[in-house]
């Protein structure tokens, strides 16, 4: 009789969303120190401000990669699901 046994089983969905959490934490604490960075040396070397702008870009355009795929990820679900319930067909 399996259905009463006292072992609890179960599956931990919140990995990936612990992982992101973790990013963010990380996200959150970078951006903290570039700000300071700034306040502290507000007149920096040509090459300093071009090297800080790169790295802004590159984050920025990887951020929106990230962001790119997210939404066709949610496209194909609401695809998925249209197909599933009947919605958005015309006959």
């Amino acid at each position: 009789m399996g259905l009463f046994s006292r072992k609890k089983k179960f599956i931990d969905l919140t990995g990936g969303y612990r992982g992101e959490q973790e990013e963010f934490e990380e996200e959150k604490e970078g951006g903290n120190s570039q700000n300071n960075l700034e306040k502290d040396y507000p007149a920096g070397s040509p090459e300093d401000k071009k090297r800080r702008l790169m790295k802004r870009l590159i984050n920025m355009s990887e951020k929106l990669e990230e962001m790119s795929t997210q939404i066709y990820h949610l496209q194909q679900r609401i695809e998925v699901l249209e197909k599933k319930t009947g919605v958005g067909r015309e006959e």
